[in-house]
């Protein structure tokens, strides 16, 4: 009876493992970079599934990121500043968005792609997550 027990606790273990390294992707590029060192010891499909679609939102991310700063120094000799503050507000409020989703997809145990893009990361993500 104590060997069963311990072997379904240990199953369990390895399913909160893979959801922990999935969910810990989602939380911005740092946390990609943890859950890639964390994946190399535990790669599963549900694992390389959130990492591909996290590898999408922080690729926009940091590309939006980017934007900011060269929309910045435009914005002082051709545009006014508002322009890309809204617009690049909007890429931040989705990034948000499809970061929440992705953790709740993750902690749920769903392998269900993002409600933005999902496919298209999926395909970019899997150039990078072998």
């Amino acid at each position: 009876k104590y060997f069963f027990n311990k072997a379904i606790s240990l199953k369990n273990m390895k399913n909160t493992e893979d959801k922990t390294i999935s969910i810990i992707s989602y939380f911005g590029p740092v946390g990609f970079v943890i859950a890639f060192i964390m994946y190399d010891k535990n790669k599963t499909e549900f694992n390389t599934f959130h990492l591909r679609q996290s590898v999408g939102v922080n690729a926009v991310v940091i590309a939006a990121y980017i934007a900011v700063h060269i929309f910045s120094w435009f914005s002082v000799f051709f545009m006014p500043s508002f322009i890309p503050t809204f617009v690049i507000g909007g890429v931040y409020v989705i990034a948000i968005y499809l970061y929440i989703s992705g953790i709740m997809n993750a902690s749920n145990g769903k392998k269900k792609y993002l409600p933005i893009g999902g496919e298209k990361f999926e395909e970019f993500g899997s150039k990078i997550i072998k």
